[in-house]
């Protein structure tokens, strides 16, 4: 994909972060091992876990985590372990009392099919972490593709390579960063304080009926807040939960769907709603995203503080459920820096690929493309401004819509838009050849 000559010409090469292999973490060895690398566990457990519990694990895997509480005491809370427990953790008494680690473990063994979700979360903290430390511009995941093009700039008298993807890019970058310049001098108001980018969104999704509401409603109101004025529409303010409920659109088609956590949800919503309405979470994914320092540093804090920020159990739920790290993301950025510090850019410059088997829910393989069709249709208008000598001249900088042929596919993800211009229908065709998704 970054072969093609209009990205080659804009963009170097990318560096892949590995994936978390879901059989990787099976054991506590291998998802301590993991949870290391993404910078979660508390350096002194790791120093012993690493020495001595490497030292018992080939003697017996079993007694791996007694490294930290003595022989024979690590299946349950001790008052006098080998290794500190540190104060001041989250959650309940009894996990206070438990090493991180530990906890960690004990919480994620009956995770089961869950087990994926985690993988992903922690490959996208590792993936975090490298971003910050090595200076890159933005964590891509492998199963988004790019608009790419040609234009003639006869201005500079020469044929210049035009890549629809860059150009986006660089309109959100743009965007961004004069909002969070005037909100780095404003002193006075405190509307104007919040909004320096801790987390930008390049690429993004969401279902049908959420991103009607994103672009019809929530986008178009943050156009005419005064202090977005600048961004030109290019850029809006993460939609809150709250937000999307109190627009509350009429709904067509209503069900109350088990969303099998016993009738409970992570937001202590009862049984989870899905309706034409749209429900859950504004904007779905993390597929091509920026941190900042200060973001990632706040959010590994969280998470070290509290297992129960990644794993979590409500009072009739037989096992612990993953957060989805596209949760959990944006919600402790906003929580920590308010929830102007998470810029979306409206028009995203990454699509995910059409009918590229998911591995964590792939039922919902065909509604991915529904909504990657939507999205790319409505993204753009009303977005951007036209200078008046640019007006005076017949330049329209206004955003064209996107459509499958004019992104970058793979052959086999040709024949699959192809057959779906012609027939109306998604059929599936076999493109998930890890090879092949980049």
């Amino acid at each position: 994909m970054f072969a093609h000559p209009t990205m080659s010409a804009h963009f170097e090469s990318p560096v892949f972060s590995p994936g978390v292999p879901q059989r990787s973490i099976r054991s506590a060895r291998g998802l301590l091992q993991v949870a290391n690398s993404a910078g979660l566990l508390p350096q002194h457990e790791w120093e012993a876990l690493s020495t001595t519990g490497e030292d018992l694990y080939h003697q017996n895997p079993l007694t791996y985590l007694d490294c930290l509480t003595g022989p024979g005491r690590s299946s349950k809370p001790c008052d006098d372990p080998v290794v500190p427990v540190l104060p001041g953790r989250e959650g309940s008494q009894r996990d206070k009392k438990l090493h991180y680690s530990i906890e960690l473990w004990w919480k994620s063994k009956s995770i089961s099919r869950e087990r994926s979700v985690l993988a992903c979360f922690l490959a996208h903290l590792i993936a975090m972490k490298r971003l910050v430390e090595e200076g890159f511009d933005f964590v891509l995941e492998d199963n988004v593709r790019v608009p790419v093009g040609e234009e003639t700039c006869e201005a500079e008298q020469e044929r210049k390579a035009y890549c629809e993807c860059a150009e986006r890019i660089w309109a959100t970058l743009d965007a961004s960063t004069k909002l969070s310049a005037a909100s780095s001098i404003a002193t006075t108001n405190a509307e104007d304080s919040n909004k320096q980018c801790h987390l930008r969104y390049y690429g993004w999704l969401g279902s049908k009926a959420n991103l009607e509401w994103i672009f019809t409603t929530h986008a178009k109101r943050m156009r005419d807040r005064a202090d977005y004025d600048d961004s030109d529409g290019v850029i809006f303010p993460y939609p809150t939960v709250d937000e999307f409920r109190a627009d509350n659109p009429v709904p067509t088609r209503r069900q109350c769907k088990d969303n099998g956590n016993g009738g409970e949800d992570e937001d202590g919503g009862g049984a989870a709603e899905e309706d034409n309405k749209g429900s859950g979470t504004p904007i779905w994914g993390a597929y091509a995203y920026w941190i900042s320092r200060e973001g990632y540093e706040a959010l590994l804090s969280d998470l070290r503080n509290d297992v129960g920020g990644i794993l979590w159990r409500g009072k009739s739920m037989p096992a612990y459920v993953v957060k989805p790290i596209d949760k959990v993301l944006p919600r402790r950025v906003m929580h920590r820096f308010g929830r102007d510090a998470v810029h979306v850019a409206a028009l995203p410059s990454f699509v995910r690929a059409p009918m590229l088997r998911s591995t964590i829910h792939s039922q919902w393989d065909v509604e991915f493309c529904k909504s990657s069709e939507y999205q790319m249709q409505v993204a753009g208008q009303g977005v951007g401004r036209d200078t008046e000598e640019e007006e005076n001249n017949g330049i329209n900088r206004r955003w064209r819509p996107l459509y499958w042929d004019t992104l970058w596919l793979t052959d086999d993800e040709k024949k699959v838009t192809a057959r779906r211009n012609d027939t109306g229908n998604w059929s599936f065709v076999a493109t998930d050849n890890r090879e092949k998704r980049r």
